[in-house]
């Protein structure tokens, strides 16, 4: 159920942002009015990309900057969905526990709040419709199929067209090999326009474009705005299509072709079967006016128009940049007054807390993709999913770990009051940290802070304070604003690799210790900061010889009261027991607790993308 619900919030998340794009195409369709319409035909490239793509590149041409200035990316849909199913919760939240706790005991019992229960009964409506849609459209193929299973060849020479006595206008039908299907008897006089009309279909993929499309707005059922922008994009597919025979064969024959357009004129309403591509499609009015009034346009207006359209496709398709990269007053990389102009008590006041994360700095190469926010039960949290398009910048400027994701995170801690637990999750195009993440609680970051950050964010004199204290604590760990001044994985490597090397014909690893006390030393005094290697390399598996046995060591030192009294077989055998163990303790307790009693210990699940 909980892929179903994941699924279904993409879905959403997709058709609210295409919602917007749709809005501006329909705009735009509307002043490309005089122009022919392959142009507008075009455009609904745009939104189908939307419906299908879950992320984009980012621009400062994005036409989403445009609608929602404030906001970054896919953060936009995620904004109004989560904002509208918040309010909702809180809303009926007091009721739903009350009435239908006393109800339905069992639902109390287990404690689903009303937004997982939304959630979850929208999942399978949704799922419902799309099943009910695609069963539907399939029989209506097969019912289409059997009408014209007993069609005969309009002429042995063309193995492509076909003609029967059971359809009332000619349409193009099949996926792997289109044909061109007529009713029988049709005329001299309209069978060259048709077969024009029909081949450009064919020779365009139009009969695989439109059953795509239905495909696709299918799987988004629930958004009225996609009916209409399917109507309107079939409307355009007709028309440019008409265009095109119109200008292949001469401005004479309009008057012939839309006689024939009113002579084959689709009566019944084929808006459900989306598959084939009948010539008298509805609309025949609108059609046959754009006929009449077609003209090809001058060869610089075409190209002028081409540009136009480009231009539009990339501000449709691409994503806003995020705001701290906009130009805006930063210190120290922050939009400060933006940070303290969306302070807010809550975690569920979603607006302010995707502007807070978007007012924050990140490096090159990383945009940030949903945010979720955990509202319904104690701990509250949110969950930021990034997307790393190039890691160069996040190992090379900030580490495995990334300052700049922790210091934004523990401002995060200082401005929304409420909130418990911050996740951050990395999705990586590059493969170098694809399904790295870790998290923070409110109460470790006290522990790091050495106090409660939330004071401050009173005022913008103490959230600069607060930026440079930050700042100042990161360089004490060896990074410098931006510029490595030593990396901790490379720092715990090249020590181990140093211990490593000698003395050579000793089978015991304190020997090698001893022979390197620098070293050692040095990896003992980074404490939990070298775990993350040494666990990443642990994850590895196969640790058996002597680095494993010297990691175990240090792993154990380091770990101190938090490790466990388990004599190993072997040492990937103790690290293997180490981590069940911490995952246990975290199944049974929550991460909150196991961060709060065993901080070094936990490093476990993140540092394995180290």
């Amino acid at each position: 159920m909980n892929s179903l619900m994941t699924v279904f919030s993409t879905v959403v998340d997709m058709s609210m942002t295409a919602s917007y794009v749709a809005l501006g195409v329909i705009l735009i369709r509307l002043l490309l009015k005089r122009a022919p319409k392959v142009f507008s035909y075009l455009l609904w490239l745009a939104v189908f990309f939307r419906l299908t793509c879950p992320g984009s590149f980012t621009s400062v041409f994005s036409f989403l900057n445009v609608v929602k200035p404030a906001m970054q990316p896919d953060a936009l849909p995620e904004t109004l969905v989560m904002t509208g199913l918040e309010n909702i919760n809180y809303a009926i939240n007091g009721t739903v526990n009350s009435s239908v706790g006393s109800t339905l005991p069992l639902v109390a019992a287990m404690g689903v709040s009303p937004l997982s229960m939304l959630m979850l009964l929208g999942s399978m409506v949704w799922m419902a419709g799309v099943m009910v849609l695609l069963i539907w459209n399939i029989l209506s193929y097969f019912k289409i199929a059997g009408k014209i299973k007993t069609a005969t060849l309009l002429d042995a020479s063309l193995s492509h067209i076909y003609e029967t006595d059971q359809i009332s206008t000619p349409f193009v039908f099949g996926f792997r090999r289109p044909r061109i299907y007529l009713p029988a008897g049709i005329s001299s006089r309209e069978l060259p326009y048709v077969l024009a009309h029909e081949t450009v279909h064919i020779q365009r993929s139009d009969y695989l474009i439109k059953p795509a499309a239905f495909l696709v707005l299918i799987i988004h059922w629930f958004n009225p705005l996609m009916w209409l922008c399917f109507t309107l994009m079939v409307k355009d597919m007709e028309m440019s299509c008409d265009e095109t025979v119109i200008r292949n064969k001469g401005q004479g024959i309009k008057a012939d072709y839309a006689n024939s357009l009113l002579a084959l004129a689709v009566q019944k309403n084929s808006f459900w079967q989306a598959t084939p591509l009948a010539f008298g499609e509805n609309n025949i009015k609108e059609r046959i006016k754009n006929v009449i009034h077609y003209r090809k346009p001058r060869f610089w207006v075409g190209t002028a128009i081409i540009i136009v359209i480009a231009a539009l496709m990339i501000g449709f398709i691409a994503n806003p940049i995020n705001g701290a990269a906009t130009g805006q007053k930063t210190y120290s990389g922050y939009a400060v007054d933006k940070l303290l102009a969306n302070k807010t008590p809550y975690v569920g006041n979603a607006s302010k807390v995707i502007a807070l994360i978007d007012a924050m700095p990140l490096p090159e190469g990383v945009v940030r993709d949903k945010v979720e926010l955990q509202t319904s039960a104690e701990p509250y949290g949110i969950t930021i999913n990034y997307r790393i398009n190039n890691a160069s910048a996040i190992t090379a400027e900030d580490g495995i770990i990334g300052n700049v994701f922790d210091r934004n995170a523990i401002l995060l801690f200082a401005l929304v009051d409420n909130v418990q637990i911050i996740n951050i999750r990395f999705a990586d195009s590059t493969g170098q940290l694809e399904g790295y993440s870790w998290s923070k609680s409110r109460s470790r970051i006290e522990q790091v802070m050495q106090g409660d950050v939330r004071l401050y964010s009173d005022n913008i004199g103490k959230l600069k304070e607060m930026i440079d204290r930050l700042n100042s604590v990161y360089a004490s760990y060896g990074y410098t604003d931006g510029n490595i001044v030593a990396n901790n994985a490379d720092q715990v490597k090249n020590c181990l690799e140093k211990i490593m090397t000698s003395p050579m014909d000793s089978s015991n690893p304190y020997d090698y210790l001893n022979a390197h006390p620098t070293e050692v030393e040095t990896i003992i005094a980074m404490d939990e900061k070298a775990l993350p290697y040494l666990f990443s390399e642990f994850a590895k598996g196969g640790q058996t010889g002597l680095k494993g046995s010297l990691m175990e060591i240090l792993c154990r030192k380091i770990l101190g009261s938090e490790d466990i009294k388990y004599a190993s077989t072997n040492h990937q055998d103790w690290y293997d027991a180490y981590k069940k163990h911490i995952q246990e303790i975290t199944d049974k307790n929550s991460l909150v607790w196991v961060q709060d009693h065993y901080p070094k210990g936990v490093l476990i699940f993140g540092g394995e993308q180290n």
